[in-house]
């Protein structure tokens, strides 16, 4: 350790001394909102940015690491060698302890300590400019009594007992002991007393869900078209996250944010699932290009029951899908191509959703439009004409039971005729041709698919992208003539 790093380190310690005595002097309704992460932290790590005023400070509260305080020599963030040298100490390689705490890097499964830092440091180098770009005047204000001497940006927890801060200005010019007096004495905040003890539950603080990003990637009402200025200074990013329609579906809150992520007030991800593609199915119907949500891509959602502001609390980066979420630490807008949906046209979509989809057949039926559509749009086109065929054998068996109610058929051959393995779809498919159901079109494109499902199926014959489309378009026709007629009998 240099000279200056070890008189930085004994000035740290003083100051962490100093400053954990006087908050114990503070009284019940008073706290520390300026350097409180440091008034617990068992081990504190501090990283000089070379040729800068900027210091990366690091904590943790390892029960199993002893207590220290390390402070690195300067080194600049071009120096990849030494953060990844940084990255691989023991004290950093362990998986990331569990707790309550919300952590804005603890998204993966299996992740350690050490990846969460890693991408802390991964976005202070994206932004390093923007931190220079802060009034180099820290020194002029040591002698303020309006300001502190520093300022205390990019606070965010690592994971629980995990924190890290970027602090601008050299706090070291100043006494441990003055600058621990002047922290207390400019960020001490009263938390106000009870009156009176609480009788009744409170709202919880946040409502927990999951929810799932829109894709292909949707930016929802206006559309973000940033000027120069908030390209430079990155404030178009406040936009991200901006709830656009606060709603219900299927009687459960339902959210959605300005990058299109749809939040539902339900903890049961399976369920959440479910609900979603019920949307997304509803949203094709639109003819807006849409795919189906998978259970991976689902992310928890704390949904605020105030202001109704979505906060993500992890996922798994799987998928396309998913990795919308990195779209808000870009340094460009553009990253990812939007559509642009009106809040109108949400808004719709999800009334008629849940009025058309009481219908549990055309919901079924949809929904294998959906994942049709889905396989398509991936080029997996045997699974695609599948899905598609499974859309018509289902339109089929519904005309076939009107058709039979209509004749009037006795309980008995009812039940064997509606008995797939006495009356297979080939056969209801001739009969009602001869009963004049089908006109010889429909009759002919039907039964030339379903024979090429047999062969699929049987024969393990592939599909080209010409048949899956023809079954694709000719399944969206039927799923449309379905809803028509029921809204029709509806009205």
């Amino acid at each position: 350790m240099d000279i200056e790093s070890q008189s930085r380190k004994k000035w740290l310690e003083s100051f962490i001394r100093f400053l954990r005595e006087e908050s114990r002097k503070l009284s019940q309704s008073q706290r520390i909102v300026e350097w409180d992460y440091l008034l617990e932290a068992r081990q504190i790590e501090i990283f000089p940015i070379a040729n800068t005023q900027i210091f990366i400070f690091v904590t943790s509260c390892f029960e199993d690491w002893p207590e220290e305080i390390v402070v690195h020599g300067a080194h600049s963030l071009d120096e990849l060698g030494f953060w990844e040298g940084v990255l691989s100490d023991k004290k950093w390689c362990r998986p990331v302890p569990k707790g309550d705490l919300e952590s804005d890097y603890d998204l993966f499964t299996d992740q350690t300590c050490s990846d969460c830092l890693k991408y802390y440091f991964f976005d202070i180098m994206k932004s390093i400019d923007q931190f220079m770009k802060f009034p180099a005047n820290w020194e002029k204000g040591i002698d303020n009594k309006d300001r502190l001497p520093h300022l205390n940006a990019y606070g965010l927890s690592l994971f629980q007992g995990g924190w890290a801060s970027v602090v601008i200005g050299n706090i070291f010019d100043l006494s441990p002991e003055a600058y621990a007096q002047k922290v207390i004495a400019f960020t001490v905040r009263s938390v106000p007393k009870e009156t009176k003890p609480k009788t009744v539950a409170t709202m919880p603080t946040v409502i927990k869900g999951h929810g799932a990003y829109l894709y292909p990637p949707v930016w929802v009402g206006e559309t973000l078209n940033p000027t120069l200025s908030e390209l430079v200074n990155r404030t178009y990013l406040q936009k991200y996250g901006e709830t656009r329609l606060e709603t219900k579906y299927k009687g459960a809150m339902l959210v959605i944010t300005a990058e299109g992520f749809i939040a539902i007030a339900d903890e049961d991800k399976r369920k959440v699932t479910a609900l979603l593609n019920e949307i997304m199915a509803a949203i094709l119907l639109r003819d807006a290009e849409v795919v189906a949500v998978r259970q991976h891509e689902i992310w928890g959602a704390n949904i605020n029951p105030d202001t109704k502001a979505v906060f993500i609390t992890g996922g798994e980066l799987s998928s396309l899908r998913t990795n919308l979420y990195e779209a808000k630490r870009q340094e460009h807008p553009q990253m990812f191509e939007r559509q642009s949906f009106p809040v109108s046209f949400l808004g719709s979509v999800i009334e008629e959703a849940e009025r058309i989809f009481s219908d549990e057949q055309i919901k079924n039926i949809s929904l294998f439009l959906l994942e049709a559509h889905t396989h398509f749009q991936d080029s997996e086109y045997s699974q695609s004409f599948l899905m598609s065929w499974l859309v018509h054998e289902k339109a089929l068996t519904r005309k076939w039971k009107e058709f039979l109610n209509e004749k009037s058929v006795a309980r008995k051959s009812l039940e064997f005729l509606l008995n797939p393995s006495n009356w297979p779809i080939s056969h209801i498919l001739e009969t009602l041709n001869l009963a004049g159901k089908l006109d010889e079109k429909t009759h002919d494109l039907l039964a030339r698919l379903n024979r090429k499902r047999n062969h699929v199926v049987h024969n393990g014959e592939e599909v080209t992208e010409e048949e899956a489309r023809e079954a694709l378009e000719s399944a969206y026709y039927i799923v449309r003539r379905l809803l028509e007629n029921s809204l029709n009998d509806t009205s």
